[in-house]
């Protein structure tokens, strides 16, 4: 599980040679999100998912060429040049287990000023999303490691489904910075998010850094209804 969430953060500074979802023009609109994620929530069928995006493969690198089926259920990936919602580079890894849904990581990348340019449209269309009742977490990315730095969480919280969405600053060792913005959504009780919410706690320091990083716009997003 580790591996699977961390990795979407290399994967991100790579090149790739996916086949690549059609490009929208419109990149405006509180809809933007569920654009490019209708249908994606913990607990929704291979079935009723994969009907609903025709741009999806399988994650499997020897399946890329395999033509998604109900029939086979596996996790599955979506790759976008240009996104209908920020007009970025993303693309979505989604897990099932048992034919459902029940890990979804969401990420879209660039060079850091045109990815921080887009952290209200974001963080505007999740609470539109998911509603104001949310809680301010604090996460280490590549904790213990010389890549690790802070990133503040905005965490909702329910019977069905774990939902985190955070801005992530480029690497400090990046030849060529990249920064982030990642939606995730997990089971609750996931192992996985107790070790990243919990077990590796970072500093108040570094708290007090990540939530700075969003000073511009959290009086924007606190009066979020």
């Amino acid at each position: 599980m580790k591996q699977f969430f961390f990795g979407v953060f290399a994967c991100a500074l790579c090149a790739t040679t996916l086949a690549l979802a059609d490009d929208a023009d419109d990149t405006n609109g509180s809809g933007g999100l569920d654009r490019m994620l209708h249908t994606a929530h913990v607990g929704v069928s291979f079935t009723e998912f994969a009907a609903a995006h025709p741009e999806a493969v399988y994650s499997d690198a020897d399946l890329r060429e395999t033509a998604v089926s109900a029939e086979h259920p596996g996790s599955l990936l979506i790759t976008y040049a240009v996104d209908p919602f920020l007009g970025l580079y993303a693309f979505a890894n989604i897990g099932f287990k048992d034919a459902a849904l029940y890990e979804l990581v969401s990420v879209w990348t660039g060079a850091p000023e045109d990815v921080a340019a887009r952290r209200r449209r974001f963080f505007t269309a999740t609470i539109q999303r998911h509603g104001p009742s949310y809680t301010r977490q604090t996460i280490l990315v590549h904790p213990h490691t010389p890549e690790e730095r802070p990133a503040a969480v905005f965490l909702w919280q329910d019977t069905n489904a774990t939902t985190l969405a955070f801005y992530t600053a480029p690497s400090p060792l990046a030849s060529y910075p990249r920064a982030a913005l990642t939606y995730a959504q997990f089971t609750p009780g996931d192992p996985f998010l107790d070790d990243i919410l919990h077990k590796h706690p970072p500093t108040d320091e570094q708290r007090e850094k990540a939530w700075q990083a969003h000073e511009d716009i959290l009086p924007w997003l606190d009066a979020l209804e």
